[in-house]
């Protein structure tokens, strides 16, 4: 497998930890694979962070119209969740297994990491000589065509227009 290729980008991103949106790249963005010793997990690789948030601002220009508004932007690292803490039980659990709230047994929650990125009209105004990267997993898009998908989650902050 070479080090590098140019892949399809999807993005699943919340705002405000709405439900999920995707975005997509109009045509495919460098991708660094990243080595991995064990094949039975998942595949990653290294996508240039400004990509992904030129993809979302495509997908939903609203974000960008109101200049007393700007988003904190924090990305789910993959490669980081084997050091999460544990998932913390909140359900209605009568043993070790989670139950929602009509008792049914739920899918445990997975460990995950989101890393801060900062503002993202900071980050879109950032010069390219050394791009910021993320981690995204590969995988393929609905339509069977290789992609890397990146998970982000934007919280709104308010800005001070002076």
């Amino acid at each position: 497998m070479p080090d590098s290729c140019r892949l399809l980008l999807r993005i699943l991103y919340t705002i405000n930890s709405s439900g999920y949106i995707l975005a997509r790249s109009p045509v495919p963005v460098a991708v660094t694979l990243i080595s991995n010793e064990a094949p039975e997990l998942q595949p990653y690789g290294l996508v240039p962070f400004k990509a992904c948030l030129e993809a979302i601002c495509r997908s939903s220009p609203e974000l960008m119209q109101d200049i007393s508004k700007d988003y904190s932007v924090y990305v789910l690292d993959p490669l980081e969740s084997s050091t999460a803490p544990a998932p913390l039980d909140i359900s209605n659990s009568t043993n070790s297994r989670s139950t929602d709230a009509a008792g049914n047994a739920t899918a445990e929650q997975s460990r995950a990491v989101a890393v801060g990125m900062g503002l993202m009209s900071q980050a879109l105004k950032m010069e390219e000589q050394e791009p910021i990267t993320v981690v995204g997993t590969l995988g393929k898009q609905g339509s069977g065509q290789d992609a890397i998908e990146v998970i982000v989650a934007l919280r709104e902050v308010s800005t001070s227009a002076t």
